[in-house]
């Protein structure tokens, strides 16, 4: 391979992770400004009970997703400015969380009972509740669902 097609993939790889960390940060951005909005009219806002347990899910939602994105982004920082030390501790540390998540995954869902293929439901598990940390809205969606009938139980 001579110099100019090395010179054009490098610069290919650059602008891919640009893009990459552009498109991660804007999702990030747009959380944050939800969640500020959300935040705002939890505070300023005179909301019904039941609104404001909505609007309390909603934050957790938003805060969770931005602090995904915020540690995606950051591996991908990181990684792409080579600083493999930092990529693996940053890694270790969020398989480690996605290893909580699996095992939460597995204890709390009743994932054999899916209506999907077994490895396609055993696939949705490990990666998108567990990796991905979705254990973690689905508990916060079984929490604000058990919240809203209290509070209709009460009224």
């Amino acid at each position: 391979m001579d110099a100019s097609a090395l010179f054009l993939a490098r610069h290919e790889r650059t602008v891919q992770s640009e893009l990459l960390g552009f498109g991660l940060m804007l999702l990030s951005g747009l959380c944050v400004l939800a969640l500020l909005v959300v935040g705002i009219t939890l505070l300023l806002g005179k909301l019904s009970r039941p609104k404001r347990e909505q609007m309390r899910y909603i934050g957790f939602v938003l805060l969770h997703l931005t602090d995904y994105f915020t540690n995606v982004l950051t591996l991908v920082i990181v990684f792409f400015v080579k600083r493999g030390y930092y990529f693996w501790v940053l890694l270790s540390a969020h398989l480690l969380i996605g290893i909580f998540c699996i095992y939460t995954a597995f204890t709390r869902l009743e994932w054999k009972q899916w209506c999907c293929l077994p490895q396609c439901n055993f696939f949705a598990v490990v990666v998108v509740m567990g990796l991905m940390q979705g254990i973690q809205l689905r508990l916060a969606h079984e929490d604000y669902k058990n919240r809203q009938a209290r509070s209709l139980a009460v009224d």
